[in-house]
Formats: C-alpha cells, structure tokens, sequence
C-alpha cells in the first residue's frame, strides 16, 4: 500500500464509526491489520467484535442494559485506537520515513517495556545524584542518564494509547516523590506528543489527575497546560465524553483552578503576539538600526577610540537622541518594551538563530528543564564565571530551550564578547524582574504560573524552529480560543473574563476572536454602546461590512450624537456601494465638523457615484478653495465638469491632472473630453498613453465599460471595436 491508499483506507474507518457502522468498520479494519499480521490487534479486534455481538444479541432479546450507550461509546473508542495503530503500522511497513516512524521502526525493534525503560533511567540517575553530592563532575554517567532519559521521553511518545499498566505506571511517575523532577517533566512533554499524534481520553484523564493531585505545583502546572492544549485540540471529542466533562466539572470546585487555566490561557493567548513582536523586529526595528548604523559612527567620530557605541549610551547625549526620535526607532523600543512588560515573548527572534546547536535535534531536548550539569555544557561550567551561571540559573524570564541555546553559544564566544553580552542580559533581566515585582499580571503572579510561561514558550519554539517542524501538527498554529472549550467555556465565560480577553485580541487587531467573546457578553444581554461599536469595529476591519452596519446601527440607537460612529456607518454604507445613505451620513458628520475635508471629499464621491453630479462638484470646490496646496479635488472636478458638459473648465483642469504624473485612467477619460469636443486625434493620442500605462486587456475592459462616454464624441458601441483595433495597430507601429 502506498500513503495515499493508507490514509484513504484508513479514514473510511474512522468515516464508519462516526456514522455508527460498526460492523464495516471491523470488517476493514480487520482487513487492514491482515497486511501488517500484527496478532496482538487481531485478537483483541476479535474480542472487541464478539462483546458487541452480545451487546446486539442482548439488546434485540429486548433485555434492558442500562450500560449499553456507554458500552457502544468504549467500543468506538477503542475501535478508533486500533484504527491509529494500525495505521502506523501500515505507515511503518510501506510508507512513510518521518523521523516519528524512523524512531518508531528503532524502538520496535528494541522491545523494551516502559517500564524497563524508565527502571534504567532511574538507576542511572541515582549514580549521577551520587556522583555530584561527593563532589565528581562524571560527564560519562550524566550523558548515560541523558540518553537514558531521551529513551523514556520517546518511549512514551510513541505509546499511542496506554494500557492499564502503563497509565498505572505514569501515574505512578508523575506523583511519586521517588522520581526526578527532570523525569516528570519530560514524562508530561511526551505524553504532550503522543497526545497530538493520535487522541486518547486516557492520557488526558491522567495529566487532570496529576494536577488535581501532585504536590509540586510546576509539574501540577505543566500538566494543565498540556491537558489545556489537548482539550482545545479535540474539543469535540472531549464534548462527547462524558467521563472527562465530569472530571473537568469536578475540578471547577477548585478554588485554584479557575486561576490557572485563566492564567494559561492568557499566556497562550500572548503566543500570537510573538508572531507581531518577531515580524515588528525583523520589518522596523532592525532594518531601523541598519540604515542609522553609518550616522551613529558619524555622530561618534571623534569620542575615544576604544569606546562603546552602544544605542543605549546615545540618549545621555541630545543630539543623538534627537537622532533616535527623527527615525522613529525610539518610539518602535517603546513599544517593544511595552510588549515586554506586558508578557509579550520578545527573545523569540534573538534565540532563533541558536537553535542550530546538535543538541535540539532531539525533540526531547526542546522540553528539558534547564541544569548546568548537562554533558553539553561542560565547557560553560570550565569557565567558572559566577556572574554567567547567575542570567542563566537565576529566576529570569528565559525558558528552557533558551536557556540551553544561551549557555551553549556563550561557552564557544571569545571573551571580550562574552563579558559585553553578560553585562547586557544581567541589566535588561534586572529591569524586567523588578517591573514583575511590582506588577499584577495574570501569568506572573507566582513561581508555578512563571514555570508554565516558560513551558508554553518551549512548546512554542519547538512547532516553529525546529529543523523538522513540518512533520508535527502545530498546535498553537491557530488560536486557542476557551469559548469552544467545554467546561472552560463555562467557568471562565463570566462578563469580566470575556471583556478582558476580548479587550486583548482586540487591542492586537485579532477582530474575530474578538467579536465571538463581544457577541457573547451581547448574547448575555449585558452589551452596551461601547460593546456594540467594536463589534462593528472588528466586521468593519473584516471587511464584512454588512454586519458591521447591523452592529453599529445598534449602537447608533443608544448614542445618535456619536460622530465616530455617523462617520463608521457612513463607511460601511460607502463600501458597500449605497451611495444615497453614505451620503446621508457623511452630511450629518459634517454639520458637527464642516471643516473637516477628507469629510467633504467622500460626500462628493457617494454623490457623484449616486449621480447628483452639481452637488458632488461643489463639495470638490469646497476642498480646492480651503486647500490651496492639495491637487486632491483636480481630478474629480475635472470630470464633474466633463459629466455636465463644461469642457471649458474640464479642459482646464485636465490639464493640471496630466502634468502631475498621469495613469492610464487620467489618460483615457482625457481621451474623452477630446472626442467629445471633435478633436479626434488628440483623442487618439490620449487613448494611446493609455495604453501604453496598462495592459491590453485592462484598457479594453475600461474603453468598453466608457461606450457612453464614446457616444458623446460620435463613437457609436459598434464601432468600439474598429478604435480598439486602429490603436493597437498604432501602438505596433511604435
């Protein structure tokens, strides 16, 4: 079989069980499994087909079974899992060579249990913990461990479903106090993998149960997120679980609980920003820098020769900070220290060039709590810099993956280097930590929540940097939005969480996840004005101005005196090609502002548009009169004129218009005017620029679209197309 077939057969199964054919599905399935003969999944296939047998045989005996829907609903579960591990295994055999069915074919082969795995991981760990408490610095039985951990971390991952022996071991890993932090943490990144390869109710089960009990509120806390992301992933399947949706309820009584996931769902929220933040930094602020860099060298000729440049040291001097104002890089720092503060990841872009270290080939390296006792960072701790081991150690802002890259590219820098670089991060990690102090953001408010910033930050390098990210499905490609979360949605669905995220997408111009938790306060019935405006607001910026007319007219109703909103709906109105009620409200936004001329301009068009061509040239008089300077109004006026048959002064103005960089449509409606007043080969000669301008068919389209403007000047609609071809042949002659 190749891919193509594996996935269409494969998805046919998954298509029978969710139509409730069941007996299809096995079928197949057990058709499918033949090509693999693999006896394990037969033979529970087999036990699985003849419980359901009975289950019909009971239910036509008209025996009452009171456990009979639920039964049905493990039944397709498990039908389900077997449908992924059968088709990995078809994948395996035939297809595919991902590095997740590589390591797959690697570890089958190898036929360790999880718990042999984890048993030697654990042994080995002892050794090092022994090691480093009577002082050796064993790199050989630390870089054991590590591979020995990396084993379990993919043991794990490729663990589609968990048997009961396995779920009792994970737990038994995950709230003991006899296992490493370290172990527990990878443990709960690879049961993150394994979830996202394939759906299993058991696994997300496990990580709610692990938070609702473990002692260690950082590993508690990984595990919501995982379990948050997971549950928002298949949020469907969760819907209709009902096992889960009572655990989940369950967990609401938590007087905890609600504070954490509102704190990881804000932070996953911020994810989107880095995407703003990396692009405002790569497109403004670096580009910015570059083009200052050669007067920056100027405005420091002179100072001594050893001396700093640093942008930091250029505000203590006025002209140079004048010069950082003029660029508008002082405002761009702004905002980016504003996005800082504000829990916005703006190391995203500085630490993505140190991801190309061996190390984060691993997949599991991307999720490890940072230690300096790792093998590949021997030679960061032969430097014995206690101010170096401080920014990397310390309770900063930096998660894990960054901490790696940091501690492995300052281990191979020169000295003098090295030393700037340290003074950098120790001043800026400094500031940000002491605005955390006193700041009461949501995500910062404790150790934990920082643990589970930091984690979500790793989860989000790993889907974007990785060298083989292409091959996993990235969770936070999309937005995660609570409202489509069951049991979340109802929990943090209260007016004040709604306003406070909504505010937030709205804020960063994400219009639709904003306007779905604004219409959900306004399905509560607690909308006011302000709510309605940016609902209209966010369909307006979506270009679905129909319902942005819908909510602004609401709005309109509880506040007729807004001009904004009188200039909104005249907007929409305009967009929407209804030009007598854009009109309307373009002149009642004027009798608040007649002096406001971007006003007076788009009433002249909605009236000419409309055809009240004397009024519309009079509102562009307007603006000629008041703006001496403008040659805005010129254009219009021109063929105002031209429409009421006052060539003289259509003339006159067209004029103005082709000595100020014409385009092929000033050119053409020139063309015009000349055929209208008899001048036929001037006419010639205007449609000829026009078409040298555009292209071919643009000037057809737009000489054909004008045949009444023709007709002015003798052209009749059947002979467009001898003119057409007699300034083609000119145009050839050229």
């Amino acid at each position: 079989m190749n891919k193509l077939e594996i996935y269409k057969s494969t998805n046919r199964v998954r298509k029978l069980l969710k139509e409730r054919r069941l007996k299809e599905a096995f079928a197949l399935l057990n058709e499918l499994n033949c090509k693999v003969e693999n006896w394990q999944v037969g033979e529970e296939l087999r036990r699985m087909e003849e419980t359901y047998r009975y289950m019909i045989h009971y239910m036509m005996e008209g025996m009452d079974d009171p456990h009979r829907e639920s039964l049905y609903a493990d039944l397709t579960e498990r039908l389900a899992m077997m449908t992924n591990e059968v088709e990995r295994t078809l994948q395996a055999k035939f297809a595919s060579s991902s590095l997740y069915l590589n390591l797959y074919r690697t570890h089958s082969q190898r036929q360790l249990s999880l718990r042999e795995t984890i048993n030697h991981y654990h042994v080995l760990n002892e050794k090092a913990e022994l090691s480093a408490e009577v002082g050796i610095d064993d790199n050989g039985i630390t870089a054991d461990k590590e591979r020995a951990l990396i084993d379990v971390f993919d043991s794990i991952w490729l663990n589609l479903h968990l048997s009961d022996k396995d779920a009792t071991l994970m737990e038994e890993v995950l709230t003991s106090q006899r296992y490493s932090y370290e172990l527990k943490c990878q443990a709960i990144s690879a049961l993150m993998m394994s979830l996202l390869q394939c759906y299993d109710s058991g696994k997300l089960m496990l990580l709610l149960g692990v938070y609702d009990t473990v002692a260690d509120r950082n590993v508690a806390m990984r595990a919501l997120v995982v379990a948050i992301i997971c549950l928002y992933t298949y949020r469907d399947k969760v819907a209709d679980n009902a096992t889960l949706i009572n655990r989940l309820t369950a967990l609401t009584d938590r007087a905890d609980f609600q504070s954490d996931v509102k704190s990881i769902i804000f932070d996953l929220i911020r994810t989107r920003d880095t995407d703003r933040i990396n692009k405002k930094m790569k497109e403004e602020v670096i580009p910015e820098i570059m083009k200052l860099q050669p007067e920056i060298m100027k405005r420091f000729k002179g100072t001594e020769k050893d001396a700093e440049v640093d942008i930091n040291n250029m505000e203590e001097n006025p002209e140079w900070a004048e010069l950082l104002d003029k660029s508008g890089l002082n405002s761009k720092l702004k905002e980016l220290s504003e996005m800082q503060l504000e829990g916005g990841d703006v190391f995203m872009i500085a630490f993505s060039n140190l991801k190309n270290f061996s190390f984060f080939n691993k997949v599991s390296n991307w999720f490890l709590p940072f230690s300096t006792a790792h093998s590949e960072l021997s030679n960061l701790r032969a430097l014995n810099n206690d101010n170096l081991m401080g920014i990397i150690c310390g309770d900063s802002i930096m998660c894990d993956s960054d901490k790696y890259s940091f501690g492995l590219s300052v281990a191979q820098m020169p000295e003098a280097q090295r030393s700037m670089m340290i003074q950098q991060f120790d001043a800026q990690f400094e500031q940000i930590n002491q605005h955390r102090e006193n700041s009461l953001q949501l995500s910062l408010t404790a150790d934990h929540k920082t643990e589970a910033t930091k984690f979500i930050r790793d989860i989000y390098r790993f889907f974007k940097l990785f060298n083989r990210r292409s091959e996993f499905n990235d969770p936070l490609r999309q937005p995660i939005n609570f409202v489509y979360m069951p049991v979340i949605a109802d929990m943090l669905g209260t007016d004040d969480n709604l306003r406070l995220i909504g505010e937030f997408y709205f804020t960063r111009g994400y219009y639709s996840d904003a306007s779905a938790l604004f219409k959900m306060i306004e399905s509560k019935g607690l909308s006011d004005e302000l709510i309605l405006q940016k609902i209209g607001y966010c369909y307006q910026s979506l270009k679905e101005y129909d319902q942005a007319l819908d909510y602004y007219k609401k709005a309109e109703i509880l506040n007729p005196d807004n001009s904004w909103l009188v200039k909104k709906i005249a907007l929409c109105h305009k967009n929407l090609g209804q030009w007598q009620q854009a009109a309307v409200y373009y002149e009642k936004a004027l009798e608040r502002n007649d002096s406001n001329l971007n006003l007076v301009m788009n009433l002249g068009h909605c009236l000419l548009q409309s055809g009240e061509i004397e009024r519309a040239v009079k509102c562009y008089y307007k603006v000629e009169y008041l703006d001496e300077k403008s040659t805005r109004a010129v254009r219009p006026i021109a063929w105002c004129e031209f429409e009421l048959g006052q060539y003289d002064n259509s003339e006159r103005y067209y004029k103005r218009v082709l000595e100020d960089n014409p385009t092929a449509q000033d050119y053409m409606n020139a063309g015009h005017l000349m055929l209208a007043t008899g001048r036929r080969k001037e006419a010639l000669s205007h449609y000829s620029q026009s078409l040298r301008l555009s292209s071919k068919e643009e000037f057809i389209k737009s000489l054909l679209e004008d045949s009444k403007h023709l007709a002015k000047g003798g052209i009749e609609e059947r002979d467009i197309p001898i003119l057409i071809d007699k300034l083609l042949y000119d145009t050839d002659n050229l």
